[in-house]
């Protein structure tokens, strides 16, 4: 083990912030809309970065608490139906609901001639400049 390991108390800047944000947004990028995250699979997947070795689930919720950058990723940490702590991502990109979508006036259609007739158009006007 480290020393630093046991002199940094909270996670509020360093290796194990940082870890834990990229874990976060990678997690929130992979999906249009995330799927709630365990805390335990999280805490391990931090774990398993350089420098965050001592990365707990206490460390975890008080960093919630403290931090804007994590607030911006994570939407709530509750518990679900099984009792199990789990995490709520932000989605990386806004989704629209589509039942909320405002629906745009069709466009009129545009006369489509027929080529016969558009060639046949064009062959009188250049008759026309030929006298």
């Amino acid at each position: 083990m480290r020393a630093r390991e046991f002199i940094v108390e909270g996670i509020s800047s360093g290796p194990v912030l940082s870890n834990l944000l990229s874990v976060l947004d990678n997690l929130r990028n992979r999906y249009e809309v995330p799927p709630p995250v365990r805390v335990d699979s999280l805490v391990n997947m931090v774990r398993k970065l350089p420098g965050s070795e001592m990365f707990n689930i206490d460390t975890l919720l008080s960093a919630y608490e403290t931090n804007s950058a994590l607030k911006n990723l994570i939407k709530d940490v509750k518990d679900d139906s099984n009792g199990v702590k789990v995490i709520h991502l932000k989605p990386a990109l806004d989704v629209i609901d589509p039942e909320s979508e405002v629906v745009a006036e069709p466009e009129k259609p545009t006369k489509i001639s027929s080529p016969e007739k558009t060639v046949d158009q064009m062959s009188q006007r250049a008759l026309k400049r030929r006298s």
